[in-house]
C-alpha cells in the first residue's frame, strides 16, 4: 500500500475506522509531498509517546538535532521564533496530527495548546544555555544512527513471516485460495504500459475500472484508481480465465476417487462448488489430461507390456505371457500387434476340475489407440465363472485353432439376425425360444413346425445354421446346458469401467479381478468335502425336488419306470441314466422326473448327480492360487 499526498487515498483511514488492527506496508521515499508511516500498534505509540514528551518538556530543554529534523521542528541558528515582547508562534504539527490522527492531548487541553509561549524569561538564559545547546547539538551531529541503516524496499517486507506475504508475488497471483486466482490477463489489460496498467470489466455496459502502478521495487504495484461495481450484474458465470489445466488442478482428487464420473456431474460440480459455467466438451479433455496423469500414457503403456508379462512368468511359473510386434529388422520401427495371458493356475484348474466347455468373447476397446480385448472363461461346478485367458488385439481364429471343437452359437445373436430379416414377432419370439430351450427331439420338431406354418423361410434359415443353438443338440459329456453368452459378456461388462485406459492399466485390472475371484475360491475349497455338493447343485435339487411332488411314478421292472406329469408320461431308466425328457442328460442333474423314481426307491438324489458339480472336482479346479506380483510401473 502507498500513501501519497492524495485525497482518496487519505480516505483509507476513515474506510477502516473501528477495526481493531490495520496492517499496512510502507515504502520509504525522500521525495517531497510524500509521507509514509506504519499504522502498526507498535508505532502508533510510540510516536504518541514522543509527542506527548516534547509537548511536556521541562524550561530550557532542547530537542538532539535527529529528533527536531524528523519531527520537521528543526531551525537553523538565527531563524528561531523566540520573539521578545511574549509573542505566539505557531508549533510545527507532528506526523500524527498532519494526516488527521487521534487527538493526543486531553480533555482540558484547549486550542491556546497548539502554541508555545515565549517570554522574557527564556530569552534572559537564552545567552547561557545557547553554548551548551550548540554543542549538545554539534555533538548530536557526529553520530547519526539513522544514516547507518540501510532503506527497505516494498519487497523486503515480504520474508513470508506473514500470511499475506503470498499477496505479492509479482503482481501475478493476489491469493493462494483453493479457488483459483485471479490475474491479469491480456484480454481485459487497456493501454498496457510497463509502468500502467489499466483493467476494465469483460461486460461492456459495465464501468468498472481499476488503475496501477509499478512501484520502484519493480515488483509490487500500487492501486491508484478503482472505479464502478459488479452490483448490477453480479458474479460471471462463465469465466473465460477457467482453463483446462485449472480444472485438473481442482477436479483431481474427485476423479481420482471416481473415474467414470460423467461429465454432466462435473459440471453441475464446479457450478455447486466455484459458482462456474464450464461447457461439457472442457470435461472431456479434463479427464482424458487427469488419467493420463493417474495411469501415465497410452504410447507408455504399450512399452511396458514386455517388461509385464516377463513378471507374470516370474511371479507364477508356468504361466503364458506373450507379446508380438510388428517389424522383423531391427531398423524397422516395431508396433503392437497382440498379446496373450494365462495364469498356470487358471489352466491347471480348467482342466482339473470345470465343464469341458469354453466361452470366447470379444469387447471393443475405447482407448486412444481402440483395439479388441478377447477373454475365455469357462463355468465351475458351482457355476461360477473360471477365467481361463484374456488378451488384446487377438484375431478371431476360432475355426482354425478349435478344429474338431464343436461350437455353440448364441441365441440371443440368433434372435437378433432373425430380426434384422424382418422375422420378429411376439409368435415368432415364443416359437423361437420353444425350439431353443427344447430339451428332446420331440419339443424341438414340433415347436420347428410351428415355425414352418408361421414363416417358412425363417425354418429354412435355423436348420442350416452350422453351430448348435437348441439344448437337445448339446453335448452330454459336457454336463452345461447354456445355449447363451451370458456368463462370458457378464465378466467382460466387468472391465467396462478401465475399457478406456491405457491398455496396462487395463491388463492389471482384469487380472485383479482374478486373482481376487481365485483366491476367495481357493479359501473356500479348503474347508469343502469331497463327497458334497457344490451350493448351485444342492439349489437345483431342492427345485426339482418339489416339482415332482405332483409327478406321479410307475414301476415297469428292473430299472425302469414310468412317470406321468399331467398327462404326459416320460420313460425313466436309472441304471443307464436314460430319460424321456433330456433335462437330466444335458445338465447333469436329475430332473423331477428322476428325482420323482429316485424318492420312491429310497436313493440318495446326489449319486444321480454329475462329478462336475461335487466338491472334489470343486477343490480341484481351485487347488492353485495366483500368485502376488510387484507393480509393473514401478
Amino acid at each position: 500500500m502507498e500513501l501519497a499526498d492524495d485525497s482518496d487515498m487519505l480516505k483509507i483511514w476513515e474506510w477502516n475506522k473501528g477495526k481493531d488492527t490495520i496492517e499496512v506496508w510502507v515504502e520509504e521515499t525522500k521525495e517531497e509531498g510524500f509521507v509514509c508511516k506504519s499504522a502498526e500498534a507498535s508505532w502508533e505509540k510510540k510516536l504518541r509517546e514522543e509527542a506527548i514528551r516534547l509537548r511536556n518538556k521541562p524550561k530550557g530543554w532542547s530537542v538532539p538535532k535527529s529528533t527536531a529534523l524528523k519531527q520537521g521542528t528543526y531551525t537553523k541558528k538565527g531563524q528561531g521564533g523566540g520573539n521578545k515582547g511574549g509573542k505566539r508562534v505557531r508549533r510545527q504539527p507532528d506526523v500524527m496530527e498532519a494526516y488527521g490522527g487521534d487527538d493526543l492531548s486531553t480533555d482540558d487541553d484547549s486550542d491556546d495548546s497548539d502554541y508555545v509561549q515565549s517570554n522574557a524569561n527564556e530569552d534572559d538564559d537564552s545567552d547561557d544555555s545557547e553554548g551548551v545547546l550548540s554543542d549538545l547539538l554539534e555533538e548530536d551531529e557526529l553520530v547519526d544512527y539513522d544514516s547507518n541503516v540501510q532503506e527497505k524496499r516494498f519487497k523486503d517486507y515480504l520474508d513470508g513471516s506473514h500470511k499475506l506475504d503470498k499477496m505479492y508475488t509479482n503482481g501475478k497471483r493476489w491469493s493462494h485460495s483453493p479457488f483459483g486466482s485471479i490475474s491479469l490477463e491480456e484480454w481485459m489489460i487497456s493501454e498496457p504500459d510497463n509502468q500502467r496498467y489499466t483493467a476494465d470489466c469483460v461486460v461492456e455496459s459495465c464501468n468498472w475500472r481499476i488503475h496501477a502502478t509499478v512501484l520502484k521495487d519493480n515488483v509490487s504495484r500500487a492501486i491508484k484508481t478503482l472505479t464502478g461495481k459488479h452490483t448490477t450484474y453480479g458474479r460471471l458465470e462463465e469465466n473465460p480465465m477457467v482453463s483446462s489445466e485449472w480444472l485438473c488442478r481442482h477436479l483431481l482428487q474427485d476423479l481420482q476417487a471416481n473415474p467414470e464420473i460423467p461429465v454432466d456431474s462435473l459440471q453441475k460440480l464446479c457450478m455447486e462448488r466455484f459458482r462456474i459455467h464450464v461447457k461439457l466438451r472442457l470435461f472431456y479433455k479434463v479427464k482424458s489430461i487427469v488419467r493420463e496423469q493417474i495411469y501415465r500414457g497410452f504410447a507408455e503403456s504399450y512399452g511396458l507390456l514386455p517388461c509385464y508379462a516377463e513378471m507374470i512368468k516370474a511371479s507364477n511359473p508356468g504361466s503364458y505371457a506373450l507379446i508380438t510386434w510388428t517389424g522383423d529388422s531391427a531398423n524397422q520401427d516395431h508396433q503392437f500387434k497382440a498379446c496373450f495371458f494365462s495364469f498356470a493356475a487358471s489352466v491347471k484348474g480348467f482342466l482339473g476340475g470345470c465343464r469341458p466347455i469354453i466361452g470366447i468373447d470379444g469387447a471393443h476397446l475405447s482407448g486412444y489407440y481402440k483395439g479388441i480385448m478377447l477373454t475365455a472363461v469357462a463355468i465351475d461346478g458351482n457355476n461360477e465363472i473360471f477365467a481361463i485367458a484374456f488378451g488384446i488385439g487377438i484375431e478371431l481364429a476360432l475355426y482354425d485353432v478349435f478344429l474338431r471343437a464343436t461350437r455353440r452359437v448364441c441365441c440371443q445373436h440368433l434372435y437378433s439376425n432373425c430380426k434384422n430379416a424382418s422375422w420378429s414377432g411376439s409368435a415368432f419370439h415364443k416359437l423361437f425360444w420353444i425350439a431353443a430351450n427344447a430339451y428332446n427331439d420331440l419339443f424341438y420338431e414340433k415347436a420347428m413346425s410351428k415355425i414352418k406354418e408361421h414363416d417358412e423361410a425363417a425354418e429354412q434359415y435355423l436348420r442350416n445354421v452350422d453351430e448348435q443353438w437348441s439344448k437337445h443338440n448339446f453335448d452330454k459329456n459336457v454336463c452345461c446346458d447354456h445355449n447363451t453368452k451370458n456368463f462370458v459378456e457378464s465378466f467382460n461388462a466387468c472391465t467396462k469401467p478401465n475399457k478406456d485406459m491405457p491398455v496396462l492399466t487395463l491388463l492389471e485390472a482384469v487380472r485383479t479381478r482374478i486373482v481376487k475371484r481365485v483366491g476367495s475360491r481357493f479359501d473356500k475349497a479348503v474347508d469343502m468335502d469331497p463327497n458334497n455338493l457344490t451350493e448351485y447343485a444342492h439349489n437345483i435339487l431342492k427345485i426339482r425336488g418339489d416339482e415332482s411332488r405332483l409327478c406321479h411314478a410307475t414301476a415297469c421292472g428292473g430299472d425302469e419306470f414310468e412317470v406321468r406329469d399331467g398327462h404326459v408320461k416320460f420313460p425313466v431308466t436309472l441304471s443307464s441314466m436314460i430319460y424321456g425328457c433330456g433335462k437330466w442328460q444335458g445338465s447333469g442333474i436329475p430332473c423331477k422326473h428322476g428325482l420323482r423314481v429316485v424318492y420312491n426307491q429310497r436313493l440318495d438324489p446326489a449319486n444321480f448327480v454329475s462329478p462336475y458339480f461335487k466338491g472334489a472336482a470343486y477343490k480341484a479346479t481351485y487347488a492353485n492360487h495366483i500368485h502376488p506380483m510387484a507393480d509393473p510401473i514401478h
